[in-house]
């Protein structure tokens, strides 16, 4: 090999590298963004031991409070729809706003927790910025390249962080305080500041190719098809999801036992995070939800049987791998069925509806410290979400992948 040659290839490779290194860099701002900005819904079935253990409330009121953050999320997912997907809003600043709203907001939580009707009003707002961030995050994807394979990760992210953080809180919260846990998150906010210059400024455009270089289809009723049924498969999986730490512990299991297994739980999620990642090109996004469905519904049955402390971590560990492994492929199933931008709106819509009426529906079929009827209710709404999507497959046929 000549000079030149070898100098052309010297360039070449000094430019894959600074791409890969800016790549990694934008990747890295898009997931503390989305992380950051939704730690507490992240880590909500400890939450809501914390604010039965520690504030006192009743299941019903911590249902209340927790609805409010999610339809918060709900709110500013849908106020998306208007700016999100265009050309000139500057994804940046919205999301680092979001952000400094959602610092503001956990710092304040603590001040609130005497005054429930105020904390609802709280964390209604801490809400509506951790939707904002979160699609902000969403819509920054559609300009990355290899979206489709990157899409299972960002999707994985809060169980990632559930598995994480999720043993560590019910320590924080007897030694330094249930309220100081808010302040903590705050500061995990105000800390992603470090990343705002690689953070994506602008959403890709409506019409653009995928990865394949062919324009994505526009078919409404094919994306209010698998909306629902992304919204009913958030309604069961969010409510039941919530409860995991108090099925074990009225199972019979001490709080710290459950609370170590709903985080080694979560943190299995890791693998339908990992599978669905490998399977993105490989697995037709229909059939891999039907198969995913299948599955968590009888990961919710076994709850029948938490008395059994095996039953209880296989059945908190297969719902959760099942949760990231079904969601990637309905965001995938989406980007397939309509333009890019839109599909993470609509489907980021369904799934923070889904889990701001989860908590609620669920929580109001708990009898007293009895959850069958919340485990089958969370069945049939499966069985539901099954049913809407044989209907989207008799009637759209989705493109090979």
């Amino acid at each position: 090999m000549g000079t030149q040659e070898r100098e052309i290839a010297g360039t070449r490779s000094s430019r894959t590298v600074g791409e890969s290194a800016s790549h990694v860099r934008v990747w890295s701002s898009i997931l503390s963004v989305a992380i950051c900005g939704n730690l507490v819904i992240a880590l909500g079935p400890i939450y809501w031991g914390g604010f039965s253990e520690y504030a006192r409330f009743n299941d019903a009121l911590i249902g209340q409070i927790m609805s409010a953050e999610y339809f918060g999320a709900t709110l500013g997912t849908v106020a998306g729809i208007f700016y999100m997907h265009r050309a000139n809003t500057n994804l940046r600043r919205v999301a680092y706003a979001a952000l400094a709203i959602y610092a503001i907001g956990n710092y304040l939580t603590p001040n609130l927790i005497g005054d429930p009707a105020l904390l609802r009003v709280g964390r209604l707002i801490c809400g509506f910025s951790s939707g904002t961030t979160f699609l902000a995050a969403a819509t920054a994807i559609t300009g990355v390249r290899n979206a489709p394979r990157l899409i299972p990760v960002f999707y994985g992210t809060p169980y990632i962080t559930g598995f994480l953080l999720q043993p560590l809180l019910p320590g924080i919260f007897a030694r330094w305080g249930f309220g100081t846990s808010f302040r903590l998150v705050a500061g995990a906010a105000a800390a992603t500041i470090l990343l705002w210059p690689f953070f994506p400024r602008h959403p890709v455009g409506e019409h653009a190719a995928n990865d394949l270089g062919e324009s994505r289809r526009g078919s409404w009723g094919g994306l209010t098809l698998v909306g629902l049924a992304l919204l009913l498969q958030y309604v069961a999986n969010s409510g039941v999801w919530l409860f995991f730490e108090r099925i074990g512990v009225v199972s019979g299991h001490s709080e710290q036992t459950a609370a170590s297994f709903v985080g080694l739980g979560t943190g299995m999620a890791l693998f339908g995070t990992a599978l669905s990642t490998v399977l993105a090109r490989r697995l037709d996004p229909l059939n891999a939800i039907f198969i995913g469905t299948c599955l968590i519904s009888i990961s919710t049955f076994m709850l029948h049987f938490s008395a059994n402390l095996a039953a209880y971590v296989g059945a908190v560990s297969s719902f959760n791998v099942m949760i990231t492994f079904v969601t990637s492929f309905y965001f995938l199933l989406l980007n397939d069925v309509f333009h890019s931008a839109k599909a993470v709106i609509s489907g980021n819509i369904a799934m923070m509806l889904g889990f701001s009426l989860g908590p609620l529906l669920i929580g109001y079929t708990v009898q007293g410290d009895r959850f069958s009827a919340s485990i089958n209710a969370t069945i049939g709404l499966f069985a539901l979400s099954i049913a809407l999507l044989v209907a989207f497959g008799v009637a759209h046929k989705p493109r090979p992948r």
